[in-house]
């Protein structure tokens, strides 16, 4: 699912990670119409189970407890993943999800003020 160019992902993704479940909106990244929402249970199983036979997305979730794992379970199955810290990016109060379908009517591309943040390693196990 990605263009024939610039390899960018034409579904972008965003998932409201919650201790039991965790959101999800699939987007076109072109035309901005949403394909998919659903929840899905928080645990790495289910997000390799739900995620590894996927084409490549690109992927928003926010910091949080769980951003570290979902991060590495998520680039393991060849996604693209965008970690945002809500309160440098102006969304202490709105939803990501919302976010998310607000960036793809820009046609998928975050503007300045959403840089991704660096997650520091934690350990494995």
């Amino acid at each position: 699912m990605t263009d024939g160019g610039k390899g960018q992902p034409k579904v972008t993704a965003g998932l409201d990670l919650g201790d039991k479940y965790s959101y999800l909106c699939l987007i076109d990244t072109e035309s901005g119409e949403v394909i998919e929402e659903g929840r899905l249970r928080t645990a790495p199983e289910t997000f390799r189970r739900r995620f590894a036979s996927e084409r490549p997305l690109r992927i928003a979730i926010e910091t949080g407890t769980h951003s570290p794992w979902v991060n590495r379970v998520l680039e393991e199955c060849a996604h693209e993943v965008l970690v945002a810290n809500p309160r440098k990016v102006g969304l202490d109060k709105r939803c990501l999800l919302t976010e998310v379908r607000v960036i793809c009517r820009r046609r998928g591309r975050p503007d300045a003020s959403c840089r991704p943040v660096r997650l520091r390693a934690t350990p494995r196990g």
